[in-house]
């Protein structure tokens, strides 16, 4: 979890964090005419103008390059129907084909480093937790303790993230769809632990990365450390800012923290003396 996007502008690419090098810098067309179509694994997708349609860029790198495959996908291409990517992982591509308009077919991949090519998995929703773009394996083997959530077999529990062996649940309120408890599992293990009860103010943008949990709630940012079972205060928004809680938005990295209110940015290191992620410790 090296960089941290910040989409500041209603249109165009985002202003990404490096927190490696310790910069900051607006994502740039690798050719003239390119729109920009997602990040993900540290790289960056670019929908561009004939004859290479697809490109990926590394954001440690620099470069940019063709997915290995694609020509397999843009051969899919009818006068009818076009097949694009729309989402990128450290390994994979998500693509949909159809028309302008109407319906898109169901989501297929292309592994952009081998060119191999996989159906969306038989009994998986879309956006699955099982289903990792940023994994070799496309599909991450569900541990013990997790099945329930995964199927939704309770229609307000909901596991937002699955990386193994963490995975970030929460519930909702059925009048109105707000989040009502934030809690992390952890595979082989039947019980949660809570990290919030939402009791006044709804938990936004709750993320799991890098082995830490961050969110956000009313005027606070807060992180779970895992190592220790700990719930810490990570800051609050300078008083001029305060009022701005519906429209707060957490992020994090390895070691920073990225909160937003109303549209001022603010950027907190993140080394906790104790319980320090695993990312932070190989440091």
């Amino acid at each position: 979890m090296r960089f941290a996007f910040v989409t500041d502008k209603p249109v165009g690419s985002p202003l990404v964090f490096d927190t490696l090098r310790g910069r900051r810098f607006r994502l740039t067309p690798p050719v003239p005419g390119c729109r920009y179509g997602g990040s993900g694994g540290g790289l960056t997708l670019w929908h561009c103008p004939p004859p290479r349609q697809t490109l990926i860029s590394n954001l440690a790198s620099g470069r940019s390059r063709e997915p290995v495959g694609i020509e397999r996908v843009d051969r899919m291409t009818t006068e009818y129907s076009f097949c694009r990517p729309y989402g990128i992982g450290r390994h994979w591509l998500e693509l949909d084909c159809g028309g302008s308009l109407g319906p898109r077919s169901d989501p297929f991949y292309l592994n952009h480093r081998t060119g191999a090519l996989a159906q969306h998995p038989s009994g998986l929703y879309y956006e699955h937790p099982l289903i990792d773009l940023d994994y070799a394996g496309l599909v991450h083997d569900r541990c013990a303790a997790l099945g329930p959530s995964l199927e939704r077999s309770d229609p307000d529990v909901y596991i937002a993230v699955y990386r193994p062996p963490l995975a970030l649940e929460y519930s909702v309120k059925l009048e109105s769809g707000e989040t009502d408890e934030l809690r992390l599992r952890r595979c082989g293990q039947k019980r949660a632990e809570l990290l919030s009860r939402c009791p006044d103010y709804v938990c936004v943008t709750p993320q799991l990365g890098g082995r830490y949990v961050t969110w956000g709630e009313d005027e606070r940012v807060f992180a779970y450390l895992p190592r220790i079972r700990r719930r810490v205060l990570v800051g609050r928004p300078p008083a001029e800012l305060r009022g701005y809680a519906g429209k707060l938005s957490v992020a994090h990295t390895c070691t920073r923290v990225f909160a937003r209110w109303s549209l001022d940015l603010y950027v907190a290191r993140f080394k906790p003396r104790a319980g320090a992620p695993r990312c932070q410790a190989a440091k």
